[in-house]
């Protein structure tokens, strides 16, 4: 798969401490505003590309995995129909529902060290609702994740740590939406299913900016909760590990409007679900 991860190189900022306090998902659909700087180029590994193709150190999904993602969808798009909802409709509408479930808001040590380490740190939060009391140190992580500090982490990588701290029976694999309505599916049956799911983002580009955010580059972020309710008004809730350091004021919880989410997935496209 091509890069989703994050790099730069920002000046040293004070450690802020690994775990971030729980805060509630704001109910504020954050549409993100116009883009106005001009973007930084990702430095390292995070300059060669858009997503778009499997990385090439994944395995093949196996028949099992399959099997079970596509029953993930069916018993979602199951309970759709029940609501009269068309499933395979426009995805601006979005499902007609809503969902979150339970994950710690871990941060990265922020840091020069750790600018690059959004891969590890969304794998924490991924890890912390599988297992809360078995997440690895975001250091552990990085090495058993081949996290380059001047590059970042490839989704590929993060697969066999993830299913293997969260006693996940191989839940994960790596796999790229498509489309918007294939996204907002697998966002819908991860969190139905009562876990989070993990996507490539950038995060600048297409008019939008993620959540706090100075530096145009390639991220990683974990999915915890959404809101279809309202057509044309969706809303993504995820994790932001990284701090200032990294190029970002947002770090915890956020709030983001669906359609600019997914233009910034377009961008840097890839999900662990």
């Amino acid at each position: 798969m091509a890069i989703q991860h994050h790099a730069r190189s920002l000046t040293v900022a004070a450690l802020i401490g690994l775990l971030a306090v729980s805060n509630a998902l704001p109910t504020r659909a954050a549409t993100a505003p116009p883009l106005t700087p001009t973007p930084a180029t990702p430095e390292g590994l995070g300059a060669t590309g858009i997503g778009g193709t499997l990385d090439p150190f994944v395995p093949p999904a196996t028949p099992a995995q399959l099997a079970d993602h596509a029953h993930r969808l069916d018993v979602y798009k199951a309970s759709l129909v029940q609501r009269g909802i068309n499933p395979d409709g426009d995805p601006g509408n979005y499902g007609g529902q809503q969902g979150s479930v339970v994950v710690v808001a871990w941060s990265e040590p922020n840091d020069y060290a750790h600018r690059n380490y959004c891969g590890p740190g969304s794998s924490q939060v991924t890890i912390s609702n599988w297992n809360p009391n078995g997440v690895p140190g975001i250091d552990q992580l990085g090495s058993e994740e081949s996290t380059d500090p001047n590059g970042g982490t490839l989704l590929g990588n993060m697969v066999g740590p993830i299913n293997n701290h969260g006693n996940t029976n191989s839940y994960y694999n790596n796999q790229v939406a498509g489309s918007q309505g294939t996204f907002n599916d697998w966002v819908g049956a991860d969190i139905g299913f009562g876990h989070p799911l993990i996507t490539a983002i950038q995060t600048m580009g297409n008019g939008y900016t993620l959540n706090g955010w100075g530096l145009n580059t390639a991220h990683i972020v974990s999915i915890y909760a959404y809101n279809f309710v309202t057509p044309g008004a969706g809303t993504i809730g995820y994790v932001e590990t990284s701090g200032t350091v990294a190029g970002t004021s947002a770090t915890g919880r956020q709030n983001f409007g669906t359609d600019p989410f997914w233009s910034l997935v377009t961008l840097n496209n890839g999900q662990i679900w």
